[in-house]
This record gives C-alpha cells, structure tokens and sequence, in this order.
C-alpha cells in the first residue's frame, strides 16, 4: 500500500524510525478514556516489535501532517466466515489532542476503507465514548449484538 497525500494529511505504514513517537501516542491511548484497561509498557513494545516483523496479523499506519506525525491506526487482520470473507479489525485509531475534531479519524477509516477493501470492518468502542459512537455511526458503522469474552 502506497503512501498518499490528500488535503495535507499523510497516511503511510509505520517505520523503525517511528519508534518513539508511536510509543508516546500508544502509551496515552491506553492512558486515556478512550479503554477500559491500561497496557504495561512491555506489551506497547512487544507490538511495535511485532509491527516490524511482520505484517500478516497486525499493521500500522501513521498519520502525519505537514507539523509531522499527529495520529496512527492499527489494525488487525482476519477471517470470518460470518462474513464470508477478510475481516480488518480496527484495533486503535489515535489522534493527537491538538488535532482532535478536524474530521482526521474519520478520515483514517474512509483511507482504510478506499485502500484495505474487505468484507467487514469490525472496531469496539468504550460504552460511555458517546461521541466517538456517533463518528462511527456517521460514517455507517454498527451495533454488533454479541457481548465479548475473553480468557488470558
């Protein structure tokens, strides 16, 4: 997938030399409301580990601007047979703070979209997130009825 500049954002797959800069913003994403559970720091550097490894189950992608980088998505991918093909699933979509309701999330996932066509994208949203909720919707996602579970 090739990098493309539309009305001055830049989306592109994440680098070694993003390091840093990934590990600030994915370390405030599982800081903030946007999650239920926090995430220690050897599990943010276990997936960028993963993330210059291979990109067969999981990719990252860097928003960036002409001030530099501003945000990243990632995303996992599957298969599904309910919906009887790939499925993407949107794992996280960040923006920085500063640049925060300037339509660059949404954005993301129209590019995801245009660039990763799929049977279904599929993403979760903290209950309470009413105003994320009401981005999702807006751009035509929905409610999934099944209630998660998880074994660690």
């Amino acid at each position: 997938m090739a990098a493309i500049v539309i009305e001055g954002i830049k989306i592109r797959k994440i680098l070694q030399e993003d390091k840093e800069e990934f590990l600030a913003m994915s370390t405030d994403f599982y800081d903030s409301e946007a999650v239920l559970y926090n995430v220690s720091q050897e599990k943010h550097l276990a997936a960028f580990k993963e993330l210059m490894g291979s990109s067969v189950f999981i990719e990252c992608f860097i928003i960036e601007s002409i001030d530099g980088i501003i945000g990243y998505g990632l995303i996992n991918n599957t298969y599904c047979r309910e919906a009887g093909g790939p499925v993407i699933w949107i794992e996280e979509v960040y923006v920085k703070p500063a640049y925060r309701g300037n339509g660059i999330g949404e954005y993301f996932l129209k590019w995801l979209e245009e660039n990763s066509p799929v049977a279904r994208y599929r993403l979760e949203v903290e209950p309470e997130n009413t105003e994320v909720k009401s981005l999702y919707r807006k751009i035509g996602y929905i409610s999934f009825p099944y209630v998660q579970m998880i074994k660690e």
